[in-house]
């Protein structure tokens, strides 16, 4: 959902609020916000610092400069500001009828894309996001077909560290999967019939905040 920024142009040294929100009690919210940033000037360097502030007080939210609240290294959640929300990946040839294969998504090790390491600016304030949370991942699976004849091609997608729950886009729409028990339970999402020797699918996916990860796509040759 776009939404219209309160205060589209911040001049050098001001304080601005770029969106707002009330929160009830005992309610709990999160939130990601996906912006562009730039210079309107001819010359200069763009500095700047995005923060999220909290008041009880229904005070101006720009007047708060005090020091950001230190991090809760026990129960820690992704915070930080990253080049972009959209990631992407190409898994691995697979070749139809080759059997049964499955890829960890958001593993935190081989795809860890926001981390502390690549958050803008890098300080001690940042606390990484392994699990992608609030990210698109846009995943394309190239699909290689040697058997001569038309075969159907399924993806699914499951929890393998716990609970997991998501939203998935395919060419037909989008979808919202059912909280699935790892190990035991999947969301079939795309059955491809492949015509020739070369083909691809794409989907994108979305975790749910407090989803457990890895999450596994599956690929099988159906009969």
């Amino acid at each position: 959902m776009k939404i219209r920024i309160e205060n589209p142009l911040v001049k050098p040294g001001e304080t601005v609020v770029l969106q707002s929100f009330s929160l009830e009690k005992d309610f709990l919210i999160s939130f990601l916000e996906d912006v562009t940033i730039k210079n309107t000037g001819s010359a200069g360097e763009l500095k700047y610092k995005i923060r999220t502030v909290l008041s009880q007080s229904g005070s101006n939210l720009a007047t708060i400069q005090t020091d950001p609240v230190n991090v809760d290294k026990t129960n820690n959640h992704p915070r930080g500001n990253w080049m972009g929300s959209i990631l992407f990946t190409e898994l691995p040839v697979y070749l139809v009828g080759s059997g049964e294969v499955a890829y960890s998504i958001s593993n935190g090790l081989t795809d860890h894309l926001l981390s502390e390491k690549t958050a803008l600016p890098a300080s001690g304030f940042v606390v990484g996001n392994p699990g992608h949370y609030g990210a698109t991942y846009k995943i394309r699976i190239p699909l290689e077909n040697k058997s001569g004849s038309p075969r159907t091609v399924r993806v699914r997608i499951g929890g393998r560290g716990g609970l997991y729950a998501g939203s998935v886009k395919t060419k037909e729409g989008v979808f919202i999967t059912p909280i699935l028990e790892p190990m035991k339970e999947v969301a079939n999402v795309i059955y491809h019939k492949v015509i020739g020797e070369n083909d691809i699918i794409e989907m994108e996916v979305m975790h749910a905040g407090g989803s457990a990860l890895a999450m596994a796509v599956d690929i099988i040759t159906l009969e």
